[in-house]
């Protein structure tokens, strides 16, 4: 606000730039794991034209997180986000400090995620449940297992229809 005034419009774009080390733990029926993002913030000046206003690198982002089955829907619940090290890579303002943005995400991420997580049950994923008007996927489960997740469904066939049968030869 300081440097480019009140109520500019402001352009998000990140990049995921590592994601792995996954894992599945069944005592406590979660996932997890670890990646890195770049983030870069265009501001909209008043002529507008767009300015890179601060390149930031968030390193080592440890996350866990479950999966909630109802009917044919998936609902995850974020558990944990964590990052290790913020890079500053740059700022055209010199003001931004690695370390309190850092501390200030985290927090963020601990009181935010029961909020997050609201949003995040309203927009379930669907598993889609007829398969070629062939099969009718029914009764998904999830199951946790050490090292990996179990994901099952019951696929009754179908069958032809009346319809197709009055139109075979």
């Amino acid at each position: 606000k300081d440097h480019y005034g009140a109520d500019r419009p402001v352009d998000l774009r990140y990049n995921v730039t590592t994601l792995g080390n996954f894992a599945v733990s069944e005592a406590n029926e979660e996932m997890s794991g670890t990646g890195s993002l770049t983030l870069e913030f265009w501001v909209e000046l008043a002529d507008g034209t767009k300015e890179m206003a601060a390149d930031l690198g968030l390193n080592d982002i440890d996350f866990k997180f479950t999966a909630l089955v109802d009917n044919m829907n998936v609902m995850l619940n974020i558990t944990k986000v964590n990052i290790d090290t913020v890079d500053v890579i740059s700022d055209t303002f010199g003001k931004l400090s690695a370390l309190t943005i850092k501390v200030k995400l985290n927090n963020g991420f601990r009181f935010g995620l029961p909020l997050f997580n609201i949003v995040l049950a309203k927009h379930p994923i669907t598993i889609p449940s007829n398969i070629l008007n062939l099969f009718e996927l029914s009764d998904l489960t999830l199951g946790y297992h050490d090292n990996y997740v179990y994901v099952g469904a019951t696929p009754p066939f179908i069958g032809p229809s009346q319809c197709d049968k009055a139109d075979a030869p």
